[in-house]
């Protein structure tokens, strides 16, 4: 599981990572669109050309390029907290980070997620295997 973290400035070049389908860097905010919100966004970083490029600037560079990029639906890790990564496009605000809790080996989606074939199967198997009870089968509807 790939860990990020939030970033805490616009040159805080080791925060950022790289998304799948996203041409440049991407960082991690917090309360983007509205503040107090709470949701975690992953921003596109911003081109720029320079003149001279310092020796981390050059080490930034060659830790992206070989970094491999988080997918959309992959699990990660972001200040111990998992979160599904929900890529929207090669846009400013391309990926939303949304909030997993895990019990045991059941995996609870919150309401505000779609779900998807695979989270579906994920419950389907654990249903079948008698590991749902009424309580995460009321949060899946």
């Amino acid at each position: 599981m790939k860990v990020i973290r939030l970033s805490e400035n616009a040159f805080d070049f080791g925060a950022e990572f790289k998304v799948s389908g996203v041409r440049g860097g991407v960082s991690l905010q917090m309360d983007y669109k509205k503040a107090g919100d709470g949701i975690l966004w992953g921003l596109q970083g911003g081109g720029m050309l320079k003149a001279h490029y310092s020796e981390a600037e050059r080490a930034h560079k060659a830790r992206m390029q070989a970094m491999e990029p988080i997918e959309n639906g992959e699990i990660v890790s972001i200040d111990g907290e998992t979160y599904r990564t929900r890529v929207l496009g090669n846009f400013s605000d391309c990926v939303i980070f949304d909030k997993e809790e895990q019990k045991g080996e059941v995996l609870v989606i919150r309401k505000s997620q779609p779900l998807t074939p695979e989270l579906c199967e994920i419950h389907y198997q654990a249903e079948k295997d008698g590991e749902v009870n009424d309580k995460d089968q009321k949060k899946l509807q």
